[in-house]
């Protein structure tokens, strides 16, 4: 459980504090995407990495 929270895509809300602090809101949005689509690599990869050190075992 702690994996997945620890490589969860960034927040959508950032974006939107980002926005009333009139900061770089382009930029946030791009780390946002980016963020998200590179999740979908890491979390599979150390999935994987936690089933082959046998740390979760799937049923």
């Amino acid at each position: 459980m702690l994996f997945l929270l620890a490589s969860a895509p960034t927040a959508t809300a950032s974006l939107v504090m980002v926005q009333s602090m009139r900061g770089n809101s382009d930029l946030a949005a791009k780390i946002i995407i980016l963020s998200t689509l590179m999740s979908l690599f890491t979390v599979t990869i150390g999935f994987a990495m936690l089933v082959s050190a046998n740390i979760v075992q799937l049923s």
